[in-house]
């Protein structure tokens, strides 16, 4: 009982109030139990010297009064400030310096469940979801550039895939006897270099062949390879030519700029002239030779 009068006291000289006077000791036992507390209930107090009664709820409104014109310090377990923002600011607790101001979309991340090899990616404004990402998909999406990417996938252009070449256009030229006097028509063709290898296509369609003489032949897009091997391969489809016993045929020399045009004989292939065209002969051909 002794105890509780001490406190009591201390408590009453915090906010202002002086300590009740007592007698002799009285029993905690003898004393009826309250079963609640309203707030009205009578306390022993002296005021200026009187003997007056004080209820809890008057106790409270002192301390909030008291408490409000000095707010308690930190060390004392209050917080020394008179807001909620310089409160958070003693406790070390400022939102935006010391403390994350709540998002949602840290809030949805904070919601994903984590695990090896996952991803986490928004689906909505403020929702996350996590996608695998293995090992090897982290090794190519920390490539600095398409270059390594590729070095990493294995497709290094020159090295493990041949690079894309553009095919671009020339003319033919026929002759006879290696003159094209007088010859009119339309002369087009296309080409492409794949590494070493020419490519190439062509169309002559003769609206007059001329007054030129001799062997015909064809220029080619460039020079094949003078290696002495193999050069290449022509094929040729004509319509409008005369004196043919075959199908013509186109002959790669070696290092020469043009193919000369042959009747297919397999006994004694024999060499084109301008006597085998007319004013209206066409030819289609295709092939390929090894440049030089």
């Amino acid at each position: 009982m002794k105890n509780w009068l001490m406190a009591v006291a201390a408590f009453a000289a915090a906010i202002g109030v002086a300590s009740p006077v007592f007698g002799a000791d009285v029993k905690i036992s003898a004393m009826p139990a309250a079963s609640t507390l309203g707030g009205t209930e009578k306390l022993p107090a002296v005021q200026s010297g009187a003997n007056v009664a004080v209820t809890p709820d008057q106790i409270v409104t002192r301390a909030r009064t008291v408490f409000a014109a000095t707010p308690l310090a930190v060390a004392g377990g209050g917080t020394g400030s008179a807001t909620a923002s310089a409160a958070r600011t003693a406790l070390g607790l400022a939102i935006g310096t010391d403390v994350q101001a709540y998002n949602a979309k840290l809030a949805a991340l904070a919601g994903l469940t984590g695990a090896a090899n996952k991803l986490p990616y928004f689906t909505g404004a403020s929702t996350m979801a996590v996608t695998d990402l293995s090992a090897f998909g982290r090794t190519l999406i920390d490539d600095a550039d398409a270059a390594a990417a590729r070095t990493t996938l294995g497709l290094v252009i020159g090295t493990d895939v041949q690079a894309q070449v553009a095919s671009s256009t020339w003319t033919p030229a026929l002759t006879f006897g290696g003159a094209a006097t007088g010859m009119t028509g339309t002369f087009s063709g296309r080409k492409v270099q794949i590494g070493p290898i020419v490519y190439f296509s062509a169309r002559i369609v003769l609206t007059a062949k001329g007054s030129g003489t001799g062997a015909a032949a064809i220029s080619l897009p460039d020079t094949p390879v003078n290696d002495g091997g193999g050069h290449g391969a022509v094929t040729i489809a004509v319509t409008n030519m005369t004196g043919l016993s075959a199908r013509p045929i186109g002959v790669i020399a070696a290092g020469s700029a043009s193919l000369t045009l042959e009747d297919f004989v397999s006994s004694a292939p024999a060499g084109l002239t301008d006597a085998n065209f007319s004013d209206t002969t066409t030819l289609s051909l295709s092939g390929f030779f090894f440049k030089s």
